[in-house]
């Protein structure tokens, strides 16, 4: 376990942790250019590679801080960093995709789902081109509905849980997901799952740099930590996801 030494001062730990956020990001970098090429040589989607590696992949940090805040008696930091990561994911990633993209169009491959499925009888049913937005609206919202009551239990904690590997099972059983594989020459394979691996490392002692250096924060400023959560954690750990967005945009 990491521990940040206590005469180290609260501007230096921000500025530490503001040093360790860049690292996850460019471990990301490393990451999805590892997976890419993994997709490569083992013919895998690239719709597939991004929705379930990558998408695992990214939320690395949220995890590893989940657990060394469940760890370390301070969970409410955890649900904070989840919450405010949701919200920038789905605002400022979301938007800034749109915007530096000029829009983004669902060409499909978001698999053949469709709610005229369970209502085929709705006249402008098929006319309406959701795909599979409405799972992901189930997604989206059965996390708040289980939070309404101000607790997140362990019953909780297992329907999401399950939410997620049905979804993620649903998708891979589509079989024109597999069918895009990305074109190109083979990369070398072991070189690739060297840096993968060493990517995820990196991230996993980052997750503790963070961890260590927010709980001294918390104690010196006396911020909640659910707050610190939502506010600092939130966007950090969501430069993977930028670094990502602004890597897209470059090729």
């Amino acid at each position: 376990m990491l521990t940040l030494p206590n005469e180290i001062s609260s501007v230096w730990i921000i500025i530490i942790m503001m040093g360790v956020f860049f690292v996850m990001g460019k471990m990301a970098d490393f990451t999805v250019r590892a997976l890419t090429n993994l997709g490569r040589i083992f013919r895998i989607g690239a719709f597939s590679l991004s929705f379930v590696l990558l998408g695992l992949t990214t939320s690395l940090p949220e995890i590893f801080i989940g657990v060394y805040s469940v760890a370390d008696g301070i969970p409410t930091l955890s649900l904070g960093t989840l919450i405010g990561g949701t919200i920038v994911l789905l605002t400022l990633v979301t938007g800034l995709n749109g915007a530096l993209f000029s829009g983004i169009a669902l060409d499909g491959k978001f698999v053949k789902y469709s709610l005229c499925k369970i209502l085929p009888r709705v006249p402008i049913c098929n006319r309406v081109q959701i795909h599979d937005l409405g799972i992901l609206g189930i997604v989206f919202i059965t996390p708040a509905f289980l939070l309404s009551d101000g607790r997140l239990s362990r019953i909780d904690g297992a329907i999401l849980t399950l939410l997620y590997l049905f979804f993620v099972l649903y998708y891979l059983h589509e079989s024109q997901n597999h069918t895009d594989g990305l074109v190109g020459e083979n990369p070398p394979l072991f070189r690739n799952v060297v840096v993968f691996l060493f990517s995820i490392l990196v991230l996993i002692v980052s997750a503790r740099v963070i961890m260590d250096g927010s709980e001294v924060l918390l104690t010196r400023l006396n911020i909640p930590p659910f707050l610190f959560g939502v506010l600092v954690l939130g966007v950090g750990t969501n430069l993977p996801e930028l670094i990502i967005m602004l890597r897209a945009r470059k090729s």
